[in-house]
């Protein structure tokens, strides 16, 4: 036997999930821009809406109060999966390894929430029914709501949006997480501030859900750099942005006649490795599930 081969595997076999939580750290910036302009927006009162969600007393994602009683997430920050350990043997040599299976909705008493200064614990956990459908190949629907176990009623509720007109909207996306500069990978840390940015829809794609597109998308442009775009317009707008895993289950805003309402809810992201190694975080691309397609199943389940 030897062990150092064997550690070998081990290492990279849990470093692809290791890897992927490094890269989902979330509210990655422009380089030309003061991080402090991303922070002072996040704080405005008609955003007080978005929290921070934990498992315990450890930070995982975000989440968007819909409700008195009521918020949406993402499905992933409330579920786990089981782990079942395997050996390989190859020669002299024994490999041990770990597959994931089994789904499992966490405990609603694990999960905390906390919005500005308030602090309140989940209730029930409802997961949309199709995400754990593995016959859906590309389109995971990503999405949860959360009963709390008392009402909040002192921050403003945003309107849900119903109409299937996202496309070319510009949006507020809210999340918590590390903060960086797009260029500077290595600049990124895991401090969970509360960070909001700016985007363009650019197309709506997806995997359909009532007979429409669940997603719209975005990418995140660079400010002299026209070879980062790759979607829509090239010019980043003066808060440019991208979401990635600390903001999963935040949400994407828009102003639209008078009034703020949540169009979108951030899921499972993931990296273009390539052009992670050509320019960092600009030109990546990120996708959002569209509140205006859930928007039935969203009221049914409050």
């Amino acid at each position: 036997m030897h062990p150092i081969k064997i550690l070998k595997m081990r290492f990279k076999i849990n470093f692809l999930a290791v890897s992927t939580l490094l890269f989902l750290i979330s509210g990655i910036i422009r380089h030309d821009v003061d991080e402090q302009e991303y922070l002072n927006l996040a704080q405005q009162k008609q955003f007080e809406c978005v929290g921070q969600l934990f498992q315990d007393t450890t930070p995982t994602c975000t989440c968007v109060l819909i409700d008195n009683k009521y918020i949406l997430t993402a499905a992933h920050c409330l579920t786990t999966f089981e782990k079942r350990y395997d050996t390989i043997k190859k020669g002299n040599q024994t490999i041990t390894y770990f597959t994931y299976f089994n789904s499992l909705v966490i405990k609603p008493e694990k999960i905390n929430l906390k919005f500005g200064n308030i602090k309140i614990k989940a209730k029930k956990i409802t997961i949309h029914p199709l995400y754990n459908d593995t016959t859906l190949k590309g389109g995971n629907y990503d999405i949860a709501i959360i009963e709390l176990e008392t009402e909040i009623n002192t921050i403003s509720i945003p309107k849900l949006n119903k109409a299937f007109d996202e496309q070319n909207a510009q949006i507020i996306g809210i999340g918590f997480g590390a903060s960086g500069k797009a260029n500077e990978p290595e600049s990124i840390k895991a401090e969970y501030k509360k960070i909001a940015g700016q985007n363009t829809i650019d197309r709506i794609e997806g995997r359909k859900y009532n007979g429409k597109k669940t997603w719209f998308t975005c990418d995140f442009d660079h400010p002299t750099n026209k070879k980062c775009n790759k979607t829509g317009d090239f010019k980043p707008l003066p808060l440019e942005y991208t979401p990635t895993g600390g903001d999963s289950g935040g949400g994407a805003f828009r102003f639209k006649n008078g009034e703020w309402e949540l169009i979108g809810i951030c899921p499972s992201a993931g990296v273009n490795m390539k052009q992670f190694y050509k320019t960092g975080y600009y030109g990546q691309i990120m996708n959002w599930h569209r509140v205006s397609v859930f928007a039935d199943w969203i009221e049914k389940n409050k």
